[in-house]
């Protein structure tokens, strides 16, 4: 009779066949995405693009349920044919920065989330050295020139930065010139595992370097988004945005590829530390446990009964053709002619 380690592992092999056609499906997706002239908010770009949002998610789902990576694990300790599979937040990321939404700002936020727990998975797994930022000093990821003194740029340091770009540079084209060289996804499959391992681990270098460039894109963005809501909400638009019909669109969730079983079962399949409902949800849960009055959210309006509000209106337009009230106005008019503001109350001063 199997033990229970035997027959998870036979289930999970089970399930892997499976896993590499969503995952395969997935790169075929993104590589679509990248080669299509279509533009980026038609309706087939955007498809394609929720498509390969669904697949990546799936693939994601699959890799936590099956337990591949461990908190307490080196790379080397990861088989081959696993190692593709660290670059779904990568992917997730960059696909969910296309998709069109009337929310942008949740949107890189979505973006942001992906590629850094992406870059905080390299690191762990020792694939890069290079700082992790959080999501404060993402959004405040901006670079300026390096200055030693008032007004005054600092060159050795800009030299060194230009120097460190330079070599970046270089990096990457010689990975890229070894990733030629090897094959593509497909073909790199028949080469032994040697040479697979190696292909993988250029490909999620080259995949860091990527995030952090988006990174930046993303903060400079961001700043630019709440620039102009700021400048919306004083008033200073030129020109209001034209009517559109509202679309309710599904908030978007991070999946993200969890360490261990025991933070599977605490965190699932998001980020803790993001929204799980609505504004609307929580006051509805929170008038259901009665910590919020109904009253509070629908202050009770003055009734006004039916004919009433055009009292006034009518009494003003009555007063208007009466003689008497003519005259009455008129002699008002000419007492304020003859008693002017303010002098019957000069406690005896002349």
């Amino acid at each position: 009779m199997a033990s229970v380690a035997e027959s998870k592992q036979l289930s999970s092999t089970d399930k892997l066949p499976s896993l590499t056609k969503i995952f395969d499906s997935a790169l075929k997706k993104h590589e679509l995405i990248n080669e299509s002239e279509d533009p980026t908010n038609s309706v087939p770009y955007q498809e394609l693009v929720s498509e390969a949002i669904s697949l990546l998610e799936q693939a994601t789902h699959m890799v936590n349920d099956l337990a591949l990576f461990s908190s307490n694990e080196q790379i080397d300790e990861i088989a081959t044919t696993d190692l593709r599979y660290l670059l779904l937040p990568s992917l997730l990321g960059d696909v969910s920065m296309k998709l069109m939404s009337d929310d942008r700002l949740e949107v890189l936020e979505t973006g942001q989330a992906y590629f850094i727990d992406y870059l905080k998975r390299c690191k762990d797994y020792t694939i890069t050295n290079q700082e992790i930022p959080t999501t404060e000093s993402a959004d405040t990821g901006v670079t300026s020139p390096t200055v030693s003194g008032p007004g005054r740029p600092d060159m050795k340091a800009m030299q060194a930065d230009r120097e460190a770009k330079i070599k970046k540079f270089k990096e990457k084209k010689e990975r890229e010139r070894k990733m030629k060289e090897m094959g593509t996804w497909l073909q790199i499959r028949d080469r032994d595992d040697e040479v697979q391992r190696e292909y993988y681990k250029l490909m999620l270098e080259s995949w860091v370097d990527k995030a952090i460039e988006e990174l930046k894109s993303i903060a400079q963005e961001k700043q630019i988004l709440q620039h102009m809501a700021k400048v919306q909400s004083t008033g200073h638009m030129a020109a209001a945005e034209p009517d559109r019909p509202a679309k309710t669109c599904k908030p978007m969730k991070p999946f993200i590829i969890t360490r261990d079983a025991v933070q599977a079962k605490v965190f699932g399949a998001g980020y803790p530390s993001l929204p799980t409902v609505s504004l609307e949800e929580f006051f509805e849960k929170e008038i259901r446990e009665g910590k919020i009055p109904q009253e509070a959210l629908h202050p009770s309006s003055v009734v006004v009964e039916h004919g009433q509000q055009d009292d006034k209106p009518q009494e003003a337009e009555d007063d208007e053709d009466d003689p008497e009230a003519i005259k009455k106005a008129r002699e008002l008019d000419d007492w304020k002619d003859d008693h002017k503001r303010g002098w019957g109350n000069r406690y005896n001063r002349s």
